[in-house]
């Protein structure tokens, strides 16, 4: 195992939720803490709503704890940043997301390792295991990776900021590429219309430019 590469995802993950627990004074309340020095567990669920976000359309709320099949969705001008197991995510406004599991067993608790992104744009961090993002237009399978997606059902935006993924064109799976990356250097659009995959500059994600 590559141990920047697993210092890099620490790094992202603090990133993301510490940006994410700002109070209004402007101070980081997780500053000096366990978690901010690599001491403590990642806190789980939802750790910051702005606007207009629900899940299962019920108005979410700090500290909620996310589930398989759970769906969520945010409005205008609206975001919420929230973490499972060792992943988090950043979604944006005018997105909806749902949260499933490969596990078809009916075990009450199974682990999310599907996110589908019908709408929108999410920034996320993404632990130890495998997990796929699919879109209108992908499949993107992970492994402890940071990723940038814009969905819609034109295209498909996807910046692999580091690790690695798998990137398939969900209608035209013949269309795949391996993607390893250090430093942003590897990002795609793949078009609905066209049926291809082209390359892309780094869009709308400067959260992970240090990383």
């Amino acid at each position: 195992m590559d141990t920047n590469l697993n210092l890099n995802r620490r790094d992202a993950i603090k990133t993301i939720v510490s940006s994410a627990l700002v109070c209004a004074a402007g101070m980081n309340v997780l500053s000096g803490s366990a978690y901010a020095m690599g001491k403590a567990e990642i806190p789980q669920g939802i750790q910051k709503v702005e606007g207009d976000v629900t899940v299962n359309s019920i108005p979410a709320k700090v500290g909620d704890i996310l589930s398989p099949d759970d769906v969520i969705v945010t409005g205008k001008n609206s975001s919420v940043v929230f973490t499972f197991g060792d992943s988090s995510c950043l979604m944006r406004e005018n997105s909806k997301l749902t949260l499933e599991s490969s596990d078809k067993t009916g075990e009450k608790n199974k682990f999310i390792n599907l996110l589908r992104l019908i709408d929108g744009k999410m920034l996320s961090v993404f632990g130890k295991g495998d997990k796929t993002v699919e879109t209108p237009s992908a499949y993107i399978g992970i492994r402890g990776t940071g990723l940038y997606v814009e969905a819609d059902y034109k295209r498909t935006y996807v910046c692999a900021c580091y690790g690695k993924i798998i990137l398939r064109h969900a209608i035209y799976p013949s269309k795949e590429e391996t993607l390893t990356t250090k430093h942003h250097e590897s990002a795609r659009y793949i078009n609905n219309i066209e049926g291809n995959i082209e390359r892309a500059p780094m869009l709308h994600h400067k959260l992970m430019m240090n990383l």
